[in-house]
């Protein structure tokens, strides 16, 4: 094994949107009258990454996140709990000892 151990990360973590997403018939479904909402999405996952330079980390993440779904058409509606793996990769840049910024893709 070549590099250096010291330069590996690993972290586990958790969070929680409080805010929900609602598609009134976009894309494929324009014009339908369907109504999709997510709310409620909760994610655990673990991160592992390797420092690149001495103030940037690139690394790649997998958890298990749960949210609530419903599909709305016309007065009818179904509710359905939604889970399953996330994957995704993404990389932290440190400005100074006290503010790191971060870009992260995420695939739910």
């Amino acid at each position: 094994m070549t590099g250096n151990l010291a330069a590996a990360f690993f972290g586990l973590g958790a969070e929680y949107n409080f805010g929900s997403y609602d598609g009134d018939g976009e894309g494929i479904l324009a014009g339908s009258g369907v109504d999709v909402e997510i709310q409620d999405m909760a994610t655990i996952f673990a991160r592992g990454g390797y420092l690149v330079k001495d103030n940037f980390l690139a690394y790649g993440l997998l958890g298990y996140s749960q949210a609530e779904g419903e599909v709305s058409l016309g007065g009818d509606s179904e509710s359905e709990d939604l889970d399953g793996v996330t994957i995704g990769f993404g990389g932290e840049y440190m400005f100074t000892q006290n503010w790191t910024g971060y870009a992260e893709y995420t695939l739910y």
